[in-house]
């Protein structure tokens, strides 16, 4: 995608001055909200972190990032969500807030999004959603592991066949997708206890909670242990 200049530095003086509203209007302080080794039958895989090659969905997940509310598209809408958690820090008022992932929404998260504003989706990219995601499930972890979940949204509109990817965590945990095929624009929950699989919802059938709260990492993994999407857990 040609970039103009003219056009990203008003982008990044627009999302500034949006940036500074809540400031001038003395809002009280927003706070709102890598690579482990995956294995599998006790083996680990091969570069499980940049895999063998890093093309598909990885080549495009650094401007997904940039997608705050999910639509597809780098728009205006994104450059407020962000200039609506200005200086936050973890938790942030909106949990794709901060782009580059650095712990704080300042002005580099506003030119990550100037720098790919305009840019949508390819076809067949299925990512982490934290937005309905539920990492730290209600009251005791251990005692409700349906509750405690990981999202993954096909950002597309065409189905997506995860079957045989991998889902890990910062610990070695691994769960392998069963034959599945995610519609387009639909999502799927991957709880870490028991219960029966479905359309939308599947169970990675643990004892344990899996997802360790402000330090933990999902990554999914394709079939051939690509690293496809990483989301750190605030």
């Amino acid at each position: 995608m040609r970039r103009n200049p003219g056009r990203f530095v008003i982008l990044v003086i627009v999302a500034l001055a949006i940036a500074a509203l809540p400031l001038i209007a003395n809002a009280s302080p927003m706070t709102a909200q890598s690579l482990q080794n995956g294995y599998e039958n006790g083996e680990k895989p091969e570069n499980p972190v940049s895999g063998p090659v890093q093309s598909g969905p990885i080549a495009v997940t650094n401007l997904m990032r940039s997608d705050v509310n999910g639509d597809c598209v780098v728009d205006l809408l994104d450059l407020a969500l962000v200039a609506a958690s200005y200086n936050a820090r973890p938790p942030f008022p909106h949990a794709q807030a901060d782009v580059n992932g650095d712990g704080v929404v300042n002005v580099l998260d506003l030119v990550a999004i100037a720098s790919s504003y305009g840019w949508r989706c390819p076809n067949g990219i299925v990512l982490v959603s934290p937005s309905c995601s539920q990492f730290d499930a209600p009251g005791d972890d251990n005692a409700n592991l349906t509750e405690e979940f990981v999202c993954f949204r096909n950002a597309d509109g065409s189905p997506a066949d995860i079957t045989r990817w991998h889902v890990t965590d910062r610990h070695g945990s691994v769960y392998t997708f069963p034959p599945f095929t995610l519609a387009g624009g639909a999502s799927v929950r991957l709880h870490t206890g028991i219960g029966v699989n479905s359309g939308t919802d599947l169970y990675w059938g643990k004892g344990t909670a899996v997802w360790t709260n402000g330090n933990d990492t999902v990554y999914l993994y394709d079939q051939d242990w690509v690293l496809v999407d990483t989301y750190p857990i605030p």
